[in-house]
């Protein structure tokens, strides 16, 4: 389908004399010149509306109400079918060098749908400043199979876990930003809570910090000593604790 549009000039009587009103100047030129070219052309519907029975036979051009590209339909006896469209596709080495911005891309090497930005191939999902994580033997590897990603800074982001910004119900606000946590911690006596211990004698009788204290002699029967307090063995007293839940790390990529 072509349309090759020409004006074609008419043979005016030799003593025609130049019209001096709009109204005649249109009247000449209606009569001596023509447009031809357009009995060649194949009508195409056009717009948000469906074409009516009579132009079924025309391909449509669907649009939106404000004229927003929506796609191409053809009428297969029944309904408005869409045409379909296959995006162009090849090896990351194939990938078009001479691209428009907006123009797709399918890269059969990693299995990927790119979009040109006007200066390279990126993964046609995504936003800048989406964050996701991703499976992959190096972050060389993870890069490549995301054109358009790179790895989130390392120095805020590596070995933490994400959590969400703002006030949540019952828990501490969170700005933007914030860190908190730590992998390790050391208790402090002032951390224990308040509690007690059953000691028991020899003889297995057994006493606890209340019956130690209402004991007037302070001796335990059968241990034959006094005894004013009992202190736990220490253990690995002093040594840090993992707070740590079961984790496994993966790599963490930001669209660019």
């Amino acid at each position: 389908m072509s349309l090759n549009l020409s004006l074609v000039f008419g043979s005016p009587p030799s003593n025609q004399e130049f019209p001096g009103t709009p109204k005649a100047l249109g009247d000449f030129l209606a009569a001596y010149f023509a447009i031809t070219g357009g009995e060649s052309f194949i009508p195409v519907n056009f717009g948000a509306n469906t074409p009516d029975s009579n132009h079924r036979g025309y391909p449509w051009f669907k649009t939106d109400n404000n004229g927003v590209p929506i796609g191409w339909y053809s009428w297969n006896g029944t309904v408005w079918d869409q045409l379909n469209t296959n995006v162009p596709s090849g090896t990351t080495a194939q990938r078009p060098a001479g691209a428009s911005i907006g123009d797709l891309y399918y890269d059969i090497d990693i299995s990927v749908e790119l979009i040109y930005n006007g200066s390279s191939w990126v993964t046609a999902s995504g936003s800048p400043g989406d964050m996701k994580h991703v499976q992959a033997a190096t972050i060389g590897n993870a890069l490549t199979k995301n054109p358009g990603w790179i790895q989130a800074d390392v120095t805020t982001y590596s070995g933490r876990v994400l959590g969400a910004a703002g006030n949540g119900a019952g828990l501490t606000p969170r700005a933007y930003g914030d860190s908190v946590g730590e992998e390790e911690t050391t208790l402090a006596t002032n951390n224990l809570q308040s509690h007690q211990h059953a000691v028991y004698g020899v003889n297995n009788t057994r006493y606890t910090a209340t019956g130690v204290a209402a004991n007037a002699s302070g001796v335990l029967s059968g241990w034959g000593e006094n005894v004013t307090s009992y202190i736990p063995d220490p253990g690995d007293q002093g040594n840090p604790i993992n707070t740590m839940q079961p984790t496994i790390f993966v790599w963490l990529l930001v669209k660019s």
